[in-house]
């Protein structure tokens, strides 16, 4: 199963969310995410079978192949700074600017309206930029983020009416996250108290 379908993802971006999520989360603990331990598309042959399943071109795979891996990357690093209270950065969008070269999109024009589909087939996975353009226009795009978490590194869809979740699970991140706070804030209430308490004693 995708973890589109798994997640209940619309079909209009479900390929990017596939496609940002198809490598290990970084930093991932241990028993999260059991489904996504290994990278999607490991080598050449795990592009070819994860193109296939999402009913796109295998045709000359290994041409396409580093130049997915570029833009992979490049995403991923968008979403965690678009994700961020400073929100995209610069370096962030150049990068996707310029993966994207390698994925070059022509228009679509059916039905009256209007789609973007790769210039050439071999570049389906460019099929993601279309998507990602998609979701600009509606006023989407800032729904999709990086979880705030250092131990997830999840993009997920914030369908939240306010659009302010931080955790892709308030439940297992957001909580995680919660604790790791309160400790880390009476760690240093504690060490502020010994610390008076051995500059009163001195004096």
């Amino acid at each position: 199963m995708r973890f589109s379908e798994k997640y209940d993802i619309p079909n209009e971006f479900a390929l990017l969310y596939d496609f940002v999520n198809s490598g290990e989360p970084r930093k991932a603990p241990r028993g999260v995410r059991k489904a996504n331990e290994g990278d999607a598309l490991r080598t050449v042959g795990d592009y070819v079978v994860w193109l296939d399943a999402h009913g796109l071109p295998t045709a000359e795979p290994e041409q396409s192949y580093g130049p997915a891996l570029a833009l992979r990357n490049a995403l991923r690093e968008y979403f965690q700074t678009s994700s961020g209270e400073g929100g995209v950065t610069p370096a962030s969008a150049a990068a996707v600017q310029q993966a994207a070269v390698s994925f070059p999109m022509v228009a679509n024009f059916s039905h009256g309206g209007v789609t973007l589909r790769p210039l050439v087939s071999t570049q389906a996975i460019g099929l993601v930029l279309g998507e990602m353009a998609r979701l600009s226009m509606v006023g989407d795009l800032g729904r999709l983020k990086m979880c705030a978490s250092d131990d997830c590194n999840w993009v997920f869809f914030d369908r939240s009416k306010p659009g302010n979740r931080r955790w892709c699970t308030s439940e297992r991140c957001g909580n995680r996250n919660k604790t790791k706070a309160f400790r880390a804030r009476r760690r240093a209430m504690e060490a502020d108290g010994a610390s008076q308490t051995g500059q009163g004693f001195n004096r």
